[in-house]
């Protein structure tokens, strides 16, 4: 009783303050405390409230982050399954078959090829039986603006001697001309070949000549007796001072003679 005595007594002067400075108002959304002892009581309660407010929102916030977390890893699964679920699929449209694989179905594309060669025969030889016996009639073809009845007709025909003659001419034509590029290949060898053992000079000098001289030079040059005087002319235009002794002591005989 003492303390609140006290307590009143210290509190009085406070609400004696001007009420045009300070006005006492009400909390929105509580009750106005008549004594001191309840507003503590009602501050602490308000306290525990709060502290149970923040906890529950706590927990709740909680629940909704693991609940985020855990479709996180959820969805991180499903891109990485389907990171490798991609690369399977790449992997089986763009393998690369074995060889064996690779010769099982070369044989089966064969094996499907033969059975329609068969059918067309097959079929072919049933349409002649029946042209034979006049059940169908053969329709007439053209080649080369030529009108033909059958086959028989075109291969005894003088077309068909033509064709054969133009066919070995152009076998004849190709062959020529595949002898006529190894030819070529060839003197082209040959000539690198003298190019490469021609000194600067004998370029120079073969420059300047016509088609006849280059093609004398040529018919030298591939003479060995020629090529053995030649490439003594050139060591003894290098080194004058040697000519009196030439064809001793290994060197070349003399060319000038």
């Amino acid at each position: 009783m003492k303390n609140i005595l006290i307590l009143s007594t210290f509190c009085i002067p406070l609400f004696a303050v001007d009420t045009a400075q300070a006005q006492w108002r009400r909390p929105i959304g509580y009750n106005h405390a008549s004594t001191a002892a309840e507003g503590y009581l009602s501050g602490r309660a308000r306290l525990r409230a709060s502290s149970g407010y923040f906890l529950e929102s706590l927990g709740r916030y909680e629940l909704l982050h693991q609940d985020a977390y855990s479709k996180y890893l959820d969805n991180k699964l499903k891109r990485t399954q389907t990171y490798w679920d991609r690369k399977k699929v790449y992997a089986e449209n763009n393998k690369r078959l074995t060889w064996p694989q690779r010769e099982a179905q070369r044989l089966d594309m064969e094996m499907q090829r033969m059975d329609v060669l068969e059918l067309r025969a097959q079929v072919a030889k049933r349409k002649q039986e029946l042209i034979d016996k006049g059940v169908i009639a053969q329709k007439p073809f053209w080649i080369r603006g030529e009108k033909f009845n059958s086959r028989e007709e075109y291969q005894k025909s003088d077309l068909r001697q033509r064709v054969i003659a133009e066919g070995e001419w152009r076998t004849r034509t190709r062959e020529l001309e595949k002898i006529m590029a190894e030819e070529r290949h060839k003197k082209a060898v040959e000539f690198g070949r003298m190019w490469s053992k021609m000194s600067w000079l004998e370029k120079e000098r073969y420059k300047k000549l016509d088609a006849t001289q280059r093609a004398e030079y040529k018919r030298r040059r591939n003479d060995p007796n020629w090529y053995k005087i030649h490439q003594a002319r050139k060591f003894y235009e290098l080194r004058p001072y040697l000519l009196p002794s030439a064809g001793k002591g290994g060197l070349p005989p003399n060319p000038y003679k």
